[in-house]
């Protein structure tokens, strides 16, 4: 119900987006992993119902749709849990991609902000730590034939209290890895960011109160998702479709088909991905429906409207449909290791789709970007 100025909540919204780029810079300065030196993070604040408001401008954009989950599924089942709960001080981490994210490798960490009591919202950071037991050295096992072949497959988990990890929890997770190590260095370094986003916070609601804060998150959302909505309006009515195939499971040469239909009606956009190739219950090239949302988001984040704030609301007005047991929307028994090895060419077949939209728009937002076939610039073996 606050009723501010709009430069007011300009002002708050830089500060939080600075903050976020400053935890993403001490996790990438900080983190021993690999994946924390080339970027493949981001750090970010939610909001109290758990949706990702603001994140860091660099850094790896499909977790700003992925990274929401595993905070919904704290707030929901552990919230007024009795063995379990949420207070101040709590730390949470995960990295089991059927409650969110990419894929084992991505190991998320978050705490609860507090106000006089209440949540107010979450700060979180999400790296791709890489080796975490799985049968491979290095997180990405392409020999991988089911989840149990995957490593560490932790659901969201309460791993420290008092802002300290519990020494049970950390003593098992470093001894379920080959780099001990590097999985403790790893949590440390994202609980010491998330601690100074969480600073930060406090410092807005101290300077403004904690309604324009409260205010800032909510309506970072909602004028995203108005704005997306607005561009939307401008694109003309139809359908496109595209087809691509990828070429191996990484063990095999074999077609995998993506088949894609972009339907745009008034301020929504429907993804229409069915009849793409069923999924393969003994190969890891496999992806999560959320996953595959996440990718995709990151091309409106990116390529279609760099602009915006790097939020989940970008992709809220924009429908993906899917066949349950899909290569693009597997099973929780398959494995999903490799899951880029589908959802880069689902990413290609909408990049290449949504062009054609963009040149018949009369007034441009962006610049329109050719699309290409996207796959990971290296050559991909042993994960």
């Amino acid at each position: 119900n606050w009723r501010g100025r709009a430069e007011d909540i300009n002002l708050i919204r830089n500060r939080l987006q600075t903050a976020c780029n400053e935890s993403f810079d001490m996790v990438e300065q900080m983190g021993a992993a690999p994946g924390a030196k080339w970027g493949d993070l981001i750090a970010g604040i939610f909001s109290c119902q758990g949706d990702l408001a603001l994140s860091s401008a660099g850094g790896v954009l499909v977790f700003s749709v992925l990274a929401q989950h595993p905070v919904k599924f704290v707030l929901k089942y552990w919230r007024d849990e009795p063995t379990v709960g949420i207070r101040e001080g709590d730390i949470f981490m995960h990295n089991d991609a059927r409650y969110g994210n990419i894929h084992n490798t991505d190991q998320s960490l978050f705490v609860p902000v507090f106000h006089q009591g209440e949540i107010v919202c979450f700060a979180g950071a999400i790296v791709h730590e890489g080796e975490n037991g799985a049968c491979e050295p290095g997180g990405m096992p392409g020999g991988a034939e089911s989840p149990y072949d995957e490593g560490l497959k932790i659901s969201p988990l309460k791993v420290g209290e008092n802002f300290e990890f519990r020494k049970d929890l950390l003593t098992f997770l470093q001894n379920s890895v080959r780099e001990p190590k590097l999985q403790l260095e790893g949590m440390k370094s994202k609980l010491y960011a998330v601690l100074r986003v969480k600073k930060r916070i406090e410092e807005v609601i101290a300077d403004y109160g904690i309604d324009a804060f409260l205010a800032t998150v909510r309506t970072t959302l909602t004028n995203t998702e108005m704005e997306v909505r607005r561009r939307l309006k401008t694109w003309p009515d139809g359908t496109v479709k595209s087809t691509v195939f990828a070429d191996s499971t990484l063990r095999e040469n074999v077609l995998i088909k993506i088949c894609c239909a972009i339907t745009k009606r008034d301020d929504e956009l429907i993804i229409d991905m069915r009849g793409s190739s069923p999924e393969f219950l003994n190969r890891a090239n496999n992806t999560v429906l959320a996953s595959m949302k996440g990718m995709l988001a990151q091309e409106f984040l990116m390529f279609v409207w760099p602009d915006l704030p790097r939020n989940q609301a970008v992709f809220a007005p924009i429908q993906v449909l899917t066949d349950r047991g899909s290569a693009l929307n597997c099973s929780p028994g398959a494995p999903n290791a490799q899951s880029m090895m589908t959802f880069f060419p689902a990413f290609t077949a909408v990049q290449i789709a949504v062009p054609k939209f963009l040149h018949s728009v009369a007034i441009r937002s962006t610049d329109v970007i050719a699309g290409w076939y996207n796959m990971i610039t290296t050559f991909v073996y042993g994960g």
